[in-house]
């Protein structure tokens, strides 16, 4: 499922509130520890079509702050997480082009 072509609406996005889609893919990471749950969820991000929705499933507390970091480098973008055990990651894949931070997976 894409939001390529949905308005995100008010109130969706990191905080957990709002409307978040049905995932493509779900990866339960619970009783890993850093650094396998981010390379886990960077291989499955580099499988899935672009526009597809990963929901990740984590209790590291490292989690939080490498998935996040994970998006601000990668350019995917991070629909939702939340701040309980286990944490709860939604991701989307961005359309060719469209990097958050300009620059396409792969790029230095």
């Amino acid at each position: 499922m894409s939001l390529a072509n949905t308005p995100s609406p008010a109130g969706a996005g990191e905080s957990g509130a709002g409307y978040v889609p049905e995932p493509d893919e779900v990866l339960d990471l619970t009783g890993l520890r850093c650094p396998e749950p981010l390379m886990l969820i960077r291989r499955k991000m580099r499988e899935m079509s672009p526009g597809g929705i990963l929901k990740a499933l984590a209790d590291d507390p490292a989690s939080v702050r490498d998935v996040h970091n994970l998006c601000r480098h990668l350019g995917y973008r991070l629909l939702s997480s939340t701040p309980d055990i286990p944490y709860e990651f939604v991701l989307e894949k961005p359309l060719p082009g469209a990097a958050a931070n300009g620059q396409e997976e792969g790029s230095p």
